[in-house]
């Protein structure tokens, strides 16, 4: 029953899990990156969505947007 319960997660729950995971190495590239704004930051994120696949596929399941991730990682969420 423990193995039915595990598929009651959505889409998008799924892919929010995935993007707490990875925000701790994102947050790492942001502090190398220092960007100031909110907009600088969504900046930087969108380079580093470009360049990851996997991230982008995360993102797409969950259907959060760039603004979404800056929100997770400058709120540490």
């Amino acid at each position: 029953m423990a193995g039915d319960q595990a598929t009651n997660f959505t889409p998008r729950q799924v892919g929010i899990l995935m993007l707490r995971i990875k925000s701790g190495a994102i947050k790492q590239a942001l502090a190398a990156a220092s960007p100031k704004t909110p907009a600088q930051t969504q900046q930087e994120l969108q380079k580093m969505v470009s360049r990851n696949p996997r991230l982008q596929k995360w993102m797409k399941v969950s259907g959060a947007s760039v603004q979404d991730l800056e929100r997770m990682v400058r709120h540490g969420k």
